[in-house]
Formats: structure tokens, sequence, C-alpha cells
């Protein structure tokens, strides 16, 4: 079961960190009250190849090198605003960041997301060395 975040307009992105032996020890819910192929569609996801280049779990190519989580876009501003991020595992929020403006990157006003890539978000603890972001 997931636990309901917040509604609001944002690119939702799944990053996880573990310790190696934690790696079985916990089960991932999707992070967004949609359906991945009706509703949303995963951009990019997690860069599975350890050296350079870019592999994603089906052996494909969509992602970029070093991409750390998981990209989620939904088609339109109104459907980010609509959309409730679930937390992916029960676990303790660590972290928050809110208050950067809802504005799609490239267009005009979007603010400078340096060092803030993910924009808003929320970072939880899942115990045993995860956490997701």
């Amino acid at each position: 079961m997931t636990d309901r975040i917040g509604r609001g307009r944002l690119l939702a992105a799944l990053v996880l960190c573990a310790a190696p032996a934690a790696a079985q020890d916990l089960t991932l819910g999707f992070p967004a009250d949609c359906t991945p192929g009706d509703g949303c569609v995963i951009q990019n996801h997690f860069d599975h190849d350890p050296g350079p280049g870019f592999s994603d779990f089906r052996c494909g190519g969509l992602g970029y090198d070093g991409h750390d989580g998981t990209d989620i876009r939904v088609p339109t501003p109104a459907d980010m605003a609509a959309l409730d991020v679930l937390a992916a595992a029960p676990g303790r929020v660590r972290g928050v960041r809110d208050g950067m403006p809802d504005i799609p990157q490239g267009s005009p006003g979007a603010p400078d997301v340096a060092g803030r890539d993910c924009g808003n978000g929320v970072v939880i603890d899942h115990g045993g060395g995860w956490e997701t972001q």
C-alpha cells in the first residue's frame, strides 16, 4: 500500500539509494496515481550500465548516461496539478523541497534549477539504507 504525499504540478522522479545488502528487502510501488501508458508515461529510466553509455532495465535506450532515477511525465500542466504523488513504500519523510514555481523547463519564466534538478520534492527514508525521492 502506498501513502499519499500530495498533489502538485511536478514531473515525478523516483531516485533510489540503497546499501547492497538491502537490495532484496524493499518492494516499491509506482510513485504516482496514474498508469504508465494511460495518463502518464515513463520519460527516462534509471541507468543500469555501470560504465560510460546508457542501458535501461530492458537493455534499451530510454534515458541517458548517469541518470539515477525514473522520470514520469504527464501530458499537460492541468494533468500535473491533478496528479497525486505517492510514497513508493512505507517510510519516514526526511526532507521536503517546495516553493519552486511549477513552470516546465524551457518555457518563458522557468526557474533556474541548477543544484535543484528535481524541482519540488520529498525524500522518504524507508529504513535498511533505502531512500526514495
